[in-house]
């Protein structure tokens, strides 16, 4: 079973929070004129800059979670997607939608990741830890 991101763990700030889709284009580049683009991959890998502030504990929990369930960093884990997991979902109308006992419905919404470049590094901050990454979401 893949490695989950642990739940005890804050949602990223959003100062350090980035989101950079990858270019699955290839261009070829003439003597003259504009480049040609076409297709070149169906799907391109996206790179998610991120960073939180944890307590100590959380900090604890984070490095057992990157040295111990995902082998430093070296093994694929899932992620909620920050940006999506977790909204309700709307209708046509602008309305939100709702169960039979007037519950909104969510997106659920994850991510398969892998660390990126940019490895863990944290800063103390106060009382508090500021961790820093890179996460590569996989095609």
């Amino acid at each position: 079973m893949m490695p989950t991101w642990p739940a005890e763990l804050e949602r990223p700030l959003r100062d350090g929070y980035s989101q950079q889709i990858g270019d699955n284009r290839r261009r070829r580049q003439g003597d003259q004129g504009p480049p040609r683009m076409r297709l070149g991959i169906s799907k391109a890998i996206e790179t998610i800059g991120m960073a939180f502030m944890a307590t100590a504990d959380e900090r604890g929990r984070f490095w057992r979670f990157y040295d111990e369930e995902v082998g430093s960093g070296s093994l694929p884990f899932l992620v909620p997607d920050w940006g999506r997991d977790g909204l309700s979902l709307w209708g046509a109308d602008g309305t939100i939608l709702m169960t039979e006992d007037d519950t909104p419905l969510l997106i659920a919404a994850t991510w398969v990741c892998v660390f990126g470049d940019l490895l863990p590094g944290e800063t103390p901050v106060g009382v508090e830890w500021r961790i820093q990454f890179d996460l590569v979401v996989l095609p």
